[in-house]
């Protein structure tokens, strides 16, 4: 098998067409483009009346069987570097870059990756994001990007979207990190209950570290209903504590953040209680990964610069 796409326009010759039933179209409707452009496997939910004889593999899950297939085409990429997620309604992007930044001052920018909303960060090169998380095809073909190119660290913005809809499905992540919730995407999850479940299955999934923001209610209950989540915040119980917040240099903020290895002091050039939650959740994540060294001034391409120093 040569491939696998789920839109018919992507179709090459030897590669599996996926019938993913969609919100406004239904994907088996494509089957006859799909095969006219050389697919030699059809992958569907039911057998797809206009197949024309194709080879159809009939599946109770089009969007995890693409996930899946994704995966193998792509010689498993997750599983041969370290990706974690980031996930939240908001300040997912921010902490992205934030944690980016602090992984790449450790291990060096060209082996360490970002996919976010806004673009993809891979080998020093960049280009424009087109969704959040895009579909598990994209994903499982930019990790593989990223591990040719050299990269052994990703940063992946993960939404609900992603998670409901299976695109980071058989990703292997091994670090995750929560913002907040507050009331968006109801269209797709129909409550809030079920927008929560789809931001708790990447804890779940995740096998290293686990941070969630303390000063969240849906934060405190991760940290309750899943093992091994660690918070952070400017809650006195916070396992990384937020203290000492006030002006830094240049017109921007520093904090202190208490850890169970001592206090590491933080500069942001960005303002806001907001900001101050998102910087101290990546610097949170970066030490429960094994971050230590200092950094000096070093940003990683595109990202707000965050200078840190330890002590204690």
């Amino acid at each position: 098998m040569d491939g696998v796409t789920h839109d018919s326009r992507m179709v090459r010759p030897g590669s599996a067409f996926v019938a993913v039933p969609g919100m406004k179209h239904d994907g088996a409707s494509f089957v006859p483009d799909a095969l006219s452009r050389g697919a030699a496997l059809v992958v569907a939910e039911r057998p797809p009346s206009n197949g024309n004889g194709a080879p159809v593999v009939v599946v109770p899950d089009a969007r995890g069987a693409l996930a899946e297939l994704a995966r193998a085409v792509f010689g498993d990429p997750s599983g041969k570097m370290l990706v974690h997620g980031v996930t939240g309604t908001n300040g997912k992007t921010t902490t992205s870059y934030a944690l980016h930044a602090m992984l790449a001052e450790a291990h060096g920018p060209e082996r360490c990756g970002l996919m976010t909303t806004t673009e993809v960060i891979s080998g020093g090169a960049r280009r424009p994001s087109v969704r959040t998380t895009p579909e598990s095809v994209e994903v499982q073909g930019t990790l593989r990007e990223m591990l040719d190119q050299g990269v052994r660290h990703a940063v992946v913005e993960v939404s609900s979207h992603g998670v409901a809809l299976k695109r980071v499905t058989g990703t292997r992540f091994r670090g995750a990190l929560f913002t907040n919730l507050t009331r968006d995407h109801l269209d797709l999850h129909g409550s809030m209950e079920e927008y929560y479940r789809a931001k708790r299955e990447l804890f779940l999934w995740a096998e290293g570290p686990k941070l969630a923001n303390a000063d969240d209610r849906h934060g405190r209950r991760l940290a309750e209903e899943v093992e091994g989540v660690r918070t952070f915040g400017a809650a006195g119980d916070a396992d990384f504590r937020v203290e000492g917040v006030g002006p830094g240099g240049a017109g921007g903020t520093a904090l202190s953040l208490r850890h169970p290895g001592g206090v590491l002091a933080l500069e942001s050039p960005l303002l806001g209680g907001y900001n101050v939650e998102n910087v101290a959740g990546a610097a949170s994540l970066a030490l429960a990964l094994g971050w230590r060294r200092r950094p000096s001034g070093a940003r990683s391409a595109g990202c707000p610069r965050c200078r840190a120093g330890s002590r204690g």
